[in-house]
């Protein structure tokens, strides 16, 4: 699920079955995220520049850069191995 498709997905009153299990699958995996590149994830999805992002943690703006990047890079590993594990196939993206 893209960040586009989460952002829709979170705020949209009546997402599909389909939209709100993903949501909960994305939800699940973002809970174990290490807490700083959590907040700055929330924070991105919110609608927060990266700039106001930093301000909020306390942090200079290349490292709230680099938690959020952290996090979306682990998010992205994580979705694979959890699709892998639910029967799937692993989205290759380089193709």
């Amino acid at each position: 699920m893209s960040g586009r498709d989460l952002q829709r997905c979170a705020f949209d009153p009546s997402p599909s079955p389909e939209e709100r299990a993903s949501l909960g699958e994305w939800l699940d995996r973002a809970e174990r995220l290490p807490p700083v590149e959590r907040a700055a994830l929330r924070l991105h999805l919110e609608g927060h520049s990266i700039d106001e992002i930093a301000r909020r943690l306390e942090t200079s703006r290349a490292t709230a850069w680099k938690r959020l990047h952290a996090g979306q890079e682990r998010l992205k590993r994580t979705e694979g191995r959890h699709a892998t594990a639910m029967g799937g196939q692993r989205r290759d993206r380089r193709a």
